[in-house]
């Protein structure tokens, strides 16, 4: 369960309430709207080095923040699009989920 906070119910006396509920149905304050999507992407990075701030480190990795951005090429249904990686997560072994915002050509 997400973070909590109380608020009141109708005979005054507060409760305790997901935050995650709370906001499910709310109108997301996204720019674009998202639909669902199934097609395979291949994303490929454009050939360069990525360098940036070492931020902390130990036996196991590293973790540091570029200091540009990440420039990717994205194919869906056989179209190439240019973008920049924005976000990367880690879903568990053998996942991982990738963000691009496309580029304003």
């Amino acid at each position: 369960m997400g973070p909590k906070e109380w608020r009141e119910v109708p005979d005054g006396s507060p409760t305790e309430v997901s935050m995650r509920a709370r906001t499910k149905h709310l109108k997301s304050n996204r720019e674009h709207e998202r639909v669902p999507f199934a097609e395979e992407v291949t994303v490929t990075l454009e050939e360069q080095s990525i360098r940036g701030s070492g931020e902390n480190a130990s036996a196991a990795g590293v973790y540091f923040i570029a200091e540009e951005e990440i420039q990717v090429k994205v194919t869906i249904g056989g179209v190439e699009y240019s973008g920049q990686l924005v976000r990367v997560e880690n879903h568990g072994p053998g996942r991982t989920g990738l963000a691009v915002r496309f580029a304003e050509d």
